[in-house]
Formats: C-alpha cells, sequence, structure tokens
C-alpha cells in the first residue's frame, strides 16, 4: 500500500581397425613364380629340341601349373577359413537395427503462484530476505505482507487488503484504503521487498511500475502477529521515517 513520503575432429575412417596381411597375396606371389618356372622350363626343353634332346610335353607343363593353382587357391581358401573362426581374430561384429532414441519429457518448473515474481522482480525466498509479488497467504508474516499487497495492487479491493488485518490494526479501513487505490493507475505493478528486523516487525520496500513506465518506490515498517486458528495477521502498518 502506498504511504507516500519524501580440435580438428577424426575422419570415420580413422575409427577402423587396422586389415589383417593378406594370405592370398602371398600365394599369388608363389603362384607366379611357379609359372614362371614352369614356363622356363618348357623354353629350355624346346630349346633342347634343336641339340636333339626331347623336349618335355608342354601340356603337361600346362596342366601341372593349373594343378598348383587350384591347390593355392584351395589352401588360400582354408587359411582364411581358419583366419576368420580363429579365437581373438578382429572380424566385423554383427549389429541389429539402431534403436531409435528415447523421447524425454521435461517437467515443467512448478511456480510458487503465493511468492510470485516476474520480469524485474526476481523471486526470493530466505531467512533474511523475501522478494515477490504474489499472492500470499496467512502462513508467515512476509506471506501476510505480500496478501496485503496483491490486494491492493491486484486485487484492487480495500475489504480484501482489510481481511489480512486484524480488527483493531493500526491500518486505515477498507473504504479509506479503496480511496487509495483509486489514485493508481489501472495495471500499476509492485515488486516487494520484505527484511525481518525483530519476530513480527518487517522493513518492506515497494516498487510500484506505473503502466506507463514511472517507477515509485517507498518504504514501511509492518508488523504482524499470530492469531489462533486464523494464521498471520497484520496490527500496523507505517512509514519507515515516521
Amino acid at each position: 500500500m502506498s504511504t507516500r513520503n519524501s580440435g580438428e575432429n577424426e575422419h570415420w575412417r580413422d575409427w577402423l581397425p587396422p586389415l589383417p596381411p593378406s594370405v592370398s597375396g602371398s600365394d599369388d606371389q608363389a603362384e607366379e613364380r611357379s609359372a614362371r618356372a614352369e614356363i622356363g622350363s618348357a623354353a629350355t626343353g624346346i630349346g633342347r629340341i634343336g641339340r636333339g634332346g626331347r623336349a618335355p610335353s608342354l601340356s603337361a607343363a600346362v596342366r601341372r601349373h593349373a594343378a598348383l593353382a587350384g591347390a593355392s587357391l584351395a589352401l588360400a581358401a582354408a587359411v582364411g577359413g581358419c583366419a576368420w573362426w580363429w579365437p581373438g581374430w578382429s572380424h566385423p561384429a554383427v549389429t541389429g537395427p539402431a534403436a531409435s532414441p528415447r523421447s524425454t519429457t521435461v517437467s515443467p518448473v512448478q511456480r510458487d503462484v503465493t511468492l510470485g515474481g516476474g520480469l524485474g522482480c526476481d523471486p526470493v525466498r530466505s531467512p533474511n530476505l523475501v522478494r515477490g509479488n504474489g499472492t500470499g497467504s496467512l502462513a508467515d508474516g512476509p506471506d501476510a505482507i505480500l496478501a496485503f499487497e496483491h490486494a491492493y495492487y491486484t486485487a484492487r479491493s480495500g475489504t480484501a487488503a482489510r481481511a489480512v488485518t486484524t480488527t483493531d490494526a493500526d491500518v486505515p479501513s477498507a473504504d479509506t484504503i479503496d480511496a487509495g487505490i483509486s489514485t493508481i493507475t489501472p495495471g500499476t505493478t509492485a515488486c516487494v521487498v520484505i527484511m525481518p528486523q525483530t519476530p513480527g516487525r518487517y522493513l518492506v520496500t515497494i516498487s510500484e511500475n506505473a503502466a506507463g513506465g514511472a517507477v515509485h518506490s517507498f518504504t514501511q515498517l509492518i508488523t504482524t502477529t499470530a492469531q489462533d486458528g486464523s494464521g498471520v495477521r497484520i496490527t500496523g502498518i507505517h512509514a519507515a521515517d515516521s
């Protein structure tokens, strides 16, 4: 209530394991040497014909070469099969389809409507400081103060504001409070900062933010009391310099 007073990333292929040495490669070289020896032997035999010697059969040499080549391929296949199943030998893992990512639902942060807060009025609730603009309650002194200011600035009701006080509180009547509310431009908001002084006594700074952008701040001393069965209520509101 107003009381006016003066690294670069690695390429994917860098992650692949090295390939094992090729068994078939060495067999290909042996096969090639064998073929060359057979052809050289045949050429030597043909040369001996001119000197009256008996040449070995070329077809027999070709058949031996074909037999050796077939044996080499069979050996390569057998060695390759053993390498695949040999313990400790690394081979590509068989994997199933990639699992679809699970959808997660983020629970919204529960806002303390009693404390309130918002842009320009960050909510705080601690033993030494309470700041907000929420609905308040009758749970304790700071909440009772928030409830009174919410009735004044948001509900714009003197009756609702007076309902937060004791019947004999040193606070203006509901009609007088309504008259004060009428001087406040509709849409004006307030941020309430409450600092405990002694039990039941609070230093309260209220910053009014008018719809047109004007800001007006003032400080009050507000006292409260706990009543059996009816919560905490305000017993007095005074200017801080009074």
